[in-house]
């Protein structure tokens, strides 16, 4: 497969204007010093047949250029009230296991009173839960 030839360097930009206005002998050296290509220098200079490249400057703005984050990084990971929504068969386990060890930070800081009766209230939910369960199945619902 053939290379492709895009745009050339600045430095061959100049070597090239340096030829059409007649200055061979410093375009030459230009290219020397910067080890260009003599085949790809004939190239160009064939290509812009006595046409010269113009150098243009970007427009400078006051505002500083933003940078684009992926959707992934784009929030911290916070542990929400529904913890199942956030874990789903797309959840990596990276993630499980940096929402592990959030939750293992947070209960560290906890009173252990305070986290038995909730883990009491969350089994009696489970338990209420198979309940409501067993007698909609009962009622036909």
């Amino acid at each position: 497969m053939a290379k492709r030839i895009g745009r050339p360097t600045r430095e061959m930009m100049e070597a090239v204007n340096l030829a059409i206005a007649g200055k061979r002998p410093q375009a030459n050296k230009l290219l020397k010093e910067q080890k260009l290509s003599k085949k790809l220098f004939d190239h160009y200079l064939e290509i812009r047949d006595g046409d010269k490249y113009t150098f243009t400057r970007k427009k400078t703005t006051s505002r500083k250029p933003t940078m684009v984050r992926s959707a992934s990084a784009a929030k911290p990971m916070a542990v929400s009230n529904d913890l199942a929504s956030m874990i789903d068969g797309r959840t990596k386990v990276a993630t499980l296991i940096q929402i592990e060890s959030r939750v293992a930070d947070l209960l560290a800081n906890k009173p252990k009173a305070e986290i038995n009766k909730v883990r009491k209230a969350i089994e009696t939910v489970d338990q209420l839960r198979e309940e409501l369960e067993e007698a909609e199945a009962l009622l036909g619902m």
